[in-house]
């Protein structure tokens, strides 16, 4: 099983959800062999809740992590985690996060064998994949739940040159994007923030795509249970 969980990720700026701007063509093409949920719900808005809640099946009120500053405490509460779950049932587990949040005193890391984390706040998705990538080259005689969150969509962002070329800045796409949503389109550097947060995503996305390439590449493509989602929106 693979959960791969990109923060602060819109639904409508991807391409499989009708975004035309070429912003996810690797989730994209993983939505073409799967089932595509039309209608998701996050049940907070900050990144610890919301992930405790997805690895819990629980919410927030009852597994009383409301805040990114709260620490899960699953044994206290009588709350196995899925990868505690899948653990018992003789399976590897992995996490490889990319924020300061889900480390390992939040509490969210338990059931995990393995559980790599940024050294400061954060690392890019680059650099996550990477160290996912690694760990898949090992040898692994059992079944495993690997879990990967990416963060770079999350402000603040950068911008990303080198996918200049195949992710034009549309302006005149975007303000139908915005018009739909009856967005304000006279704020100064409104065009700039979305390209910038649209690059973050195309970049996501194509570390995503690796991962998704050395899957295949180990014949787990295939028949791996592979779960892509987002812990919550952008406003």
């Amino acid at each position: 099983m693979v959960l791969i969980s990109i923060d602060t990720l819109r639904a409508d700026r991807l391409g499989c959800y009708g975004y035309s701007r070429n912003s996810s063509l690797e989730i994209d093409e993983l939505a073409r062999d799967s089932i595509l949920w039309e209608t998701a719900y996050a049940p907070m808005s900050q990144t610890l809740p919301s992930h405790v809640a997805l690895l819990t099946s629980t919410h927030p009120e009852t597994n009383l992590v409301r805040r990114n500053q709260h620490v899960f405490q699953g044994e206290r509460a009588g709350i196995r985690t899925l990868a505690e779950m899948l653990a018992a049932r003789g399976y590897e587990t992995a996490g490889f996060v990319s924020a300061a949040p889900l480390k390992s005193a939040s509490g969210v890391n338990a059931g995990f064998e393995t559980w790599e984390q940024p050294g400061r706040h954060r690392i890019a998705a680059d650099a996550t994949t990477d160290r996912a990538l690694d760990w898949l080259a090992r040898p692994h005689p059992q079944p495993f739940f690997l879990f990967v969150h990416y963060y770079d969509p999350h402000t603040p962002r950068i911008a990303h040159p080198e996918l200049d070329e195949i992710f034009p800045a549309e302006e005149a796409v975007f303000e139908e994007y915005v018009r739909e949503r009856r967005f304000p389109l006279d704020r100064p550097g409104l065009f700039e923030a979305h390209t910038l947060y649209d690059g973050e995503v195309r970049f996501t996305s194509r570390h995503v795509g690796r991962l998704l390439s050395r899957l295949r590449a180990l014949d787990l493509y295939e028949d791996a249970t592979i779960i892509l989602l987002s812990d919550h929106g952008e406003s």
